[in-house]
């Protein structure tokens, strides 16, 4: 079920299908109404970098909009929108199946472009991660180690940080988008003040 939500408005159980998952995804989301958890995101993107001299990493920020994104993937589980300052933030979240694997997928657009997503899935093992990983270091010439600790930036300034907290983490930044500039002179949103804030793994390389 698709949500459009007022980022200011307060949570409501709107049917039997949403859980405390749910409800714990969507105030995540919602802290994106501050420009403070933005930030905090983006300081994951300027540890020790590794810099692809000739592959690219990703290439949906050049094609993406809303619109061919949902014709993709769909209705969102969740479509939210925050301003800050004259720019309009999008945040659409899906749960999906790829690969036998439960994915959630979230993806940040700024007037329309996007420039922050990312793919998380919970519910790896340590085996299965370990795969992943060694996936992922096999296509960019990396060991695990530099993957864990580091970032690995490509020719068109394309970041990929992978982290693993609340499930294994692939995210992806545009680090030529113009809402870091916005994030770099802009300390407050909208005047308001701080507030606290066995799987198949061998078809998964297209989502890196």
């Amino acid at each position: 079920m698709e949500r459009s939500i007022n980022s200011f408005l307060p949570f409501k159980l709107g049917g039997k299908k949403e859980n405390n998952r749910d409800h714990f995804q969507y105030r995540l989301l919602q802290q994106f109404g501050h420009s403070s958890c933005y930030r905090k995101l983006m300081e994951n993107f300027d540890k020790d970098i590794i810099i692809l001299e000739n592959t690219s990493l990703n290439h949906q920020f050049y094609a993406t909009r809303t619109k061919s994104l949902m014709k993709r993937y769909g209705k969102p589980l969740y479509n939210i929108s925050h301003k800050h300052g004259e720019h309009r933030i999008r945040i659409l979240f899906y749960k999906r199946i790829i690969e036998d694997q439960k994915v959630r997928l979230e993806f940040h657009f700024c007037d329309d472009k996007l420039f922050y997503y990312s793919y998380t899935f919970p519910y790896l093992s340590d085996e299965e991660k370990n795969k992943f990983m060694d996936q992922i270091g096999k296509k960019y010439g990396l060991d695990q180690t530099d993957l864990k600790v580091k970032c690995i930036e490509d020719p068109d300034g394309i970041r990929l940080h992978l982290s693993d907290s609340l499930g294994l983490c692939l995210k992806y930044l545009d680090n030529n988008a113009a809402f870091l500039d916005f994030l770099k002179h802009h300390r407050f949103n909208n005047g308001s003040t701080r507030s606290s804030i066995s799987k198949k793994l061998n078809d998964l390389s297209h989502l890196f």
